[in-house]
């Protein structure tokens, strides 16, 4: 049996919560995976317990807003 198996369940329904709200503000898949390591929460059981907040993190960008768009901006004479 692994070691991780139920850890989710030690959260109490207010920290729940509360990393529900945090990855339901979240911008990018990187925050998203830093919320988790906070809370000490593996992606498996994150999965398993929020299977359609899951799929929506899937969606978000990798990084966040500062750094999806990596191309120079040149202003253009008229």
């Amino acid at each position: 049996m692994d070691d991780n198996d139920g850890g989710f369940l030690l959260l109490s329904s207010r920290e729940r919560s509360t990393l529900e709200w945090d990855i339901c503000r979240a911008t990018s898949e990187a925050e998203v995976a830093g919320l988790l390591h906070r809370h000490d929460v593996s992606e498996d059981d994150f999965v398993k317990e929020f299977p359609d907040l899951a799929k929506l993190v899937q969606l978000l960008p990798d990084q966040g807003p500062g750094r999806q768009d990596s191309r120079p901006s040149h202003p253009e004479s008229p």
